[in-house]
């Protein structure tokens, strides 16, 4: 506060409050999901289709399952069964995709059973895997104002992985669940100290039964 005199009329004195001009920033803020929506396309023009570095994309721009067992040009490893998603993520308070970090991990858990190629050997096998780093290549992503996307293809693939002299095992049955946690941090936060902005939970189940694949179910967790 501070007063000030006016004249010579000591009487009469003005106080005046000084407020210093605050200027907020916006709080960095975010809503995150997961579209997995059958025969839908990917929001802002993202396209499956164009992602060259990835044999086992889908063949059509659309969303849900799809699989690759009988795909003709591509290597055993590549054939399976996939789920095709857009993670979409909406930015707020500051709208600039740059200053914005897409982190996304993932686990594995079940059982299955395989058979050699040649039916001379029958074997189960632990499906797990425990969490990793499963964050998409920049190719993947699509940086507008305001938003945030990616594209990914999780999948089980029909064939185990080949040892060193063993034959090649195809899977017979199965029951897998694949768990991700897609994230988004602001430059301003801190990722060693789990401070993310929002999160999406979700799994990918895929249940074989006499070598028939069961559709891939979506879920949130």
């Amino acid at each position: 506060i501070s007063a000030r005199q006016v004249g010579n009329d000591a009487s009469v004195v003005f106080f005046s409050r000084s407020i210093p001009l605050q200027i907020r920033a916006a709080v960095p803020r975010c809503t995150i999901q997961v579209a997995y929506q059958a025969g839908k396309e990917p929001r802002n023009n993202q396209d499956f289709t164009k992602l060259e570095k990835v044999p086992y994309k889908p063949l059509v721009n659309q969303l849900g399952p799809y699989d690759t067992v009988d795909r003709p040009g591509i290597f055993d490893q590549f054939r399976g069964w996939f789920y095709a998603v857009q993670i979409q993520v909406t930015l707020q308070g500051d709208t600039d995709p740059k200053r914005w970090i897409p982190v996304q991990t993932s686990w594995t858990t079940g059982t299955a059973t395989a058979v050699s190629l040649d039916g001379s050997k029958t074997i189960a096998v632990r499906a797990d895997r425990k969490s990793h780093d499963d964050t998409a290549d920049e190719f993947a992503l699509l940086r507008l104002p305001g938003s945030i996307d990616w594209l990914d293809a999780p999948g089980q693939g029909m064939f185990m992985t080949q040892l060193p002299g063993e034959p090649l095992f195809r899977y017979t049955s199965m029951d897998v669940k694949m768990s991700f946690v897609s994230s988004v941090y602001h430059v301003n936060y801190t990722v060693n100290n789990n401070q993310k902005c929002s999160s999406a939970k979700w799994n990918l189940v895929y249940k074989m039964e006499n070598g028939v694949m069961v559709t891939p179910a979506f879920s949130y967790f």
